[in-house]
């Protein structure tokens, strides 16, 4: 996942990416850890200060963060 953080960053800053996890509980918890530091980095690079944790729930309530286990 760390090799694809860029294309990560992208999916979700430049093309408005959906990121649905399907499978067994062990894989979703680094998904996560990924897309909060994608969130992160984006945020730094826009020059704002956010809380992942929270722009997760938002993707969550938008329909574009699914967790299928």
């Amino acid at each position: 996942m760390h090799e694809s953080i860029n294309n990560i960053i992208k999916t979700y800053t430049e093309e408005d990416g959906d990121f649905y996890l399907c499978g067994s509980t062990w894989p979703v918890l680094d998904v996560t850890k990924i897309l909060k530091e994608t969130i992160n980095k984006q945020a730094v690079r826009a020059g704002k200060q956010v809380v992942s944790r929270k722009e997760i729930e938002k993707l969550k309530d938008a329909g574009r963060y699914f967790l299928w286990i």
